[in-house]
């Protein structure tokens, strides 16, 4: 089903779809990784906590790909706060080669951030990956809407998993972004 389709229908066939292909669990506080989202021939996509010994490895990823390119320091955010926040991994081999955060936002929206593929990872599918385990997720927990604040370069990306955008352009971290937004259900 295409990205227009799906975002007209607002979801529902998509959503059936996933929830049929992907093998999830809903975390508990204490839980420090989860159940694998499970996709055929995909390696899993894990959630973990800050706690996780993986977790290290998404604040680097996060500074190789997010910030060393704009010549700032992951270590000057605010990173305290991604204790309450859901962290999508995926790993090959205990290696973390690509992350994304989902943030409470309201009662009901998650605000998608911090996306990051390795660059020898990029082009493979594994962020349309995350974003849609993110999506299901944010379901599982009655969630009805995702936003985001996507870079200039990534918008083309999002409107193919059913964002659209919905703001005039803003500027985050000196570089022109969007603000977009799905409806999941």
């Amino acid at each position: 089903m295409g990205a227009k389709v799906f975002a007209k229908k607002h979801c529902l066939p998509w959503i059936c779809k996933i929830l049929n292909t992907y093998f999830y669990a809903i975390l508990n506080a204490s839980d420090v990784i989860s159940t694998p989202f499970l996709k055929a021939n995909m390696p899993a996509i894990y959630i973990i906590a800050t706690e996780h010994e993986l977790y290290p490895q998404v604040i680097a990823l996060r500074q190789r790909i997010l910030r060393a390119p704009l010549g700032l320091d992951i270590n000057d955010d605010d990173l305290q706060s991604e204790v309450a926040q859901i962290i999508f991994i995926y790993e090959e081999d205990k290696v973390v080669k690509g992350c994304v955060l989902l943030q409470h936002y309201d009662a009901e929206t998650f605000k998608l951030r911090q996306m990051a593929v390795d660059a020898s990872m990029q082009g493979k599918g594994i962020g349309a990956e995350l974003v849609n385990a993110a999506d299901v997720y944010a379901v599982q927990l009655g969630k009805h809407k995702m936003v985001l604040h996507a870079r200039a370069t990534a918008v083309g990306f999002y409107e193919k998993l059913g964002y659209e955008v919905v703001d005039e352009p803003l500027i985050e971290v000196g570089l022109p972004h969007r603000k977009m937004e799905k409806l999941l259900v």
